[in-house]
């Protein structure tokens, strides 16, 4: 189950993200708004992973804090 959560959330992120983009030209406070969401998602999955230490499918490198997902 968390295997899936982590994976469609990476997913949601780039799609928001290239979705941004794509929009940016025409709507800017849309663009605006989808980014925001990407970046609240992206703030959520770090906040997960990083206080389930057990989850080993969605969990930030030890190294880092940049929020890097191992599978």
């Amino acid at each position: 189950m968390n295997f899936f959560f982590c994976y469609l959330s990476r997913l949601a992120i780039v799609a928001l993200f290239v979705t941004g983009l794509l929009v940016c030209i025409g709507l800017p406070t849309l663009c605006a708004a989808l980014f925001g969401l990407a970046i609240v998602d992206f703030g959520a999955i770090h906040y997960l992973g990083r206080t389930t230490p057990k989850n080993k499918a969605c969990r930030p490198l030890r190294s880092t804090n940049v929020p890097i997902y191992l599978n």
